[in-house]
């Protein structure tokens, strides 16, 4: 019986091994629930749950081998946490246990033939099987790891898990993306489409919305009106418009902006209204081609020289096989703001052949 008990040990360092790696199983699944509560719930308890999130490590060792002298791994694997003198840890003494974990290396400083990790002998602790009794764990000698051992065996270790973690990673992010693009993709947004007989240029909108089609050669005109102002005496108001124009630049956008300025201007002055550019953005995209966008007012005069906004509109301009292409979407001033995100999208499906 005595020599039984002069050859106990702490538990193998494969068994720990197997501790980690089920514990860490466990961590990640709660962090995945954790973490879809976070999404659904949205802001209402987004603080609390990012605290759980980012301490779940800690939280984990601390509660169950605090409260029960094991973790999830340590259950499966039938061993238990005690002090030295083989009594259950207190509070205190597994708090620092817990936080030595922190320790760089730690999970592997006890790879040995007695296997006594750092977070082990700060705390005074051994991992011992679950039915040692007080006079077997007062009996135990133990041998320190050494350090390159410990180093060697990280090192691998933390490549493996960073290369893994890498791919869960990049993996996460293509589904979160295609998610992304399924849910804001125009048939799931708008679902009309729209295919241009004449150019071949597609675009989607929203149903009720009417399309008007105005074909004098060039230009050429394609409306799509919302369905509050059909039929209305303004009912290019509310609405997103392409033009399809010659391109007179000679494939310079920037000289297409200016001249279409200039026309706007005068187009306006000849009917008593000032048109005025409000903000421009010379590097704008509108699908995978260059745009010069601007956002317009249209102001008219009355003769005691009173004036109000009369129309709001964001324009985009491009051009695409020598062709120029005026895509824009114009309100009433006080109705604008209401239809514009909705308008960007829409003006966003735009796609030339």
């Amino acid at each position: 019986m005595e020599k039984d008990t002069l050859n106990k040990k702490p538990s193998k360092w494969t068994l720990r091994f197997l501790d980690l790696i089920i514990d860490i199983i466990v961590l990640i699944l709660a962090g995945a629930v954790l973490f879809l509560s976070y999404l659904k719930l949205g802001n209402q308890y987004s603080l609390l749950l990012q605290l759980i999130l980012r301490f779940s490590f800690l939280l984990y060792f601390f509660i169950f081998e605090s409260i029960w002298q094991r973790t999830p791994g340590k259950f499966l694997t039938g061993v238990k946490v005690v002090s030295k003198d083989g009594s259950k840890p207190s509070v205190w003494r597994i708090l620092g246990r817990t936080l030595a974990r922190l320790i760089p290396f730690d999970p592997f400083s006890f790879i040995s033939a007695n296997p006594v990790g750092w977070h082990d002998s700060v705390s005074g602790t051994y991992v011992v099987p679950e039915n040692y009794s007080v006079e077997d764990v007062k009996s135990l000698k133990v041998k320190k790891t050494k350090f390159w051992v410990i180093a060697v065996v990280g090192l691998c270790w933390i490549t493996i898990s960073s290369i893994g973690v890498y791919l869960f990673l990049v993996h996460f992010q293509t589904q979160q993306n295609n998610l992304i693009k399924q849910s804001v993709s125009p048939e799931a947004v708008l679902g009309q489409k729209y295919s241009d007989p004449k150019f071949q240029f597609t675009l989607y909108y929203p149903a009720g919305w009417q399309v008007s089609i105005d074909d004098n050669g060039l230009p050429y005109s394609v409306f799509f009106i919302a369905p509050d102002q059909v039929g209305a005496p303004n009912g290019l108001r509310g609405s997103v418009i392409v033009n399809v124009f010659p391109d007179p630049s000679g494939n310079n956008l920037k000289v297409l902006s200016d001249q279409f300025k200039q026309q706007m201007q005068a187009v306006a002055a000849s009917s008593g209204n000032q048109w005025t550019v409000v903000s421009e953005n010379d590097e704008a995209k509108l699908g995978m081609l260059p745009a010069v966008s601007c956002i317009t007012t249209k102001l008219r005069t009355f003769d005691n020289g009173a004036t109000y906004v009369k129309e709001k509109s964001e324009i985009f301009l491009l051009i695409k096989n020598g062709l120029g292409y005026d895509v824009e979407y114009n309100n009433d001033m006080y109705k604008f703001d209401a239809m514009k995100s909705l308008a960007e999208k829409i003006i966003a499906t735009l796609v030339l052949k």
